[in-house]
């Protein structure tokens, strides 16, 4: 158990530091290897503790030559530690909100589920087909057949494109719509997502979270027309799908009327966070008395005996993976 343990907490690392679909890590040291090579230092003056210099990165790209491992030190040594730190910063509120989440409201976690699944399959005594399953062995020889194509593709540019991958494809898994689709004249409409992980995935999340992202998509888009036909995002139908998301004051996210960024980054997701704050003050305050020892000693005791780290050790990560964040920030300006 605790090797399957390590196993999923260094590959649900891997994917975070390499996947385009883990914002902000996910983007995190080969974005800005992009931004070196593509633009002027005058443009975009990322410190070398973010990525080394356009000389030290250029040879990656046509390789044959020596890793100049003094040049990329530093920026390993800073992602490092501002990896661990956000991770150790996770993990701390994590031990807090464990009791509220698990315990009192029964979050569902779909992606971890996948995780438990496969640890009580490989943990059970039964006979190894019928610890899989039919639909086990089905689904993991389709993931194959879906994933070493994409996997030979990237490494290999003679491997055909059996799926279409090289045609208006998103990093994320998303088929985006050029000029020339019959839905481009729709403003609201950029993307569809052709990935089958995320399908599979969704399928266990709860009806209610399907329903009401649903439910938004088709208030979203109806807004975007109305602000279209009213004079806003002028142009935005001969953009392509991840042009009307990303480029150009004309998109989605800072385009007038709406700023969908602000709105949705700046003011859901904090929204979100004080309002959950709000309502969970009674469970922070004691779980924060709990860490300061001023509950009562059976309380104490019981938290002790269910919780598998201390409510104090759990705070003190919180504050000093918090000033390391920080200090790593400011040492890249």
């Amino acid at each position: 158990m605790a090797n399957l343990t390590y196993l999923y907490s260094m590959s649900t690392a891997l994917l975070s530091y390499t996947s385009y679909d883990e914002f902000p890590i996910g983007r995190g040291l080969p974005h800005f290897i992009y931004d070196r090579v593509n633009f002027a230092p005058e443009v975009l003056p990322w410190s070398t503790l973010l990525v080394p210099s356009r000389e030290a990165v250029l040879p990656m790209v046509s390789g044959g030559v020596p890793v100049d491992w003094g040049a990329w030190m530093p920026a390993m040594i800073w992602w490092g530690i501002f990896l661990a730190a956000c991770g150790f910063f996770a993990l701390g509120w994590g031990v807090v909100w464990r009791r509220r989440w698990i315990d009192v409201e029964k979050v569902p976690f779909p992606h971890t589920q996948v995780a438990i699944s496969l640890v009580e399959k490989m943990t059970s005594k039964k006979p190894l087909k019928e610890r899989l399953g039919l639909p086990f062995i089905v689904a993991l020889i389709m993931g194959i057949a879906y994933q070493i194509p994409l996997l030979l593709q990237y490494m290999f540019p003679w491997f055909p494109d059996i799926y279409g991958w090289r045609t208006n494809t998103c990093l994320m898994g998303t088929y985006y719509l050029d000029s020339s689709s019959p839905l481009a004249g729709i403003a609201g409409f950029a993307q569809f997502n052709k990935n089958p992980v995320f399908v599979a995935i969704l399928y266990m999340a709860p009806l209610n979270v399907l329903l009401g992202g649903w439910l938004w998509y088709l208030v979203f888009v109806v807004l975007m027309q109305i602000a279209y036909q009213m004079g806003y995002y002028s142009g935005i139908l001969e953009m392509s799908g991840c042009g009307r998301v990303w480029c150009g004051t004309q998109g989605y996210r800072i385009g007038e009327p709406y700023k969908w960024d602000v709105f949705s980054t700046a003011g859901v997701t904090i929204g979100i966070f004080v309002s959950y704050v709000a309502l969970n003050r009674q469970y922070l305050v004691e779980t924060f008395n709990a860490a300061t020892g001023k509950l009562g000693r059976d309380r104490l005791e019981e938290y002790d005996r269910t919780e598998p780290v201390s409510y104090r050790n759990a705070y003190a990560l919180i504050a000093g993976s918090a000033v390391l964040i920080i200090v790593t920030l400011m040492a890249v300006g």
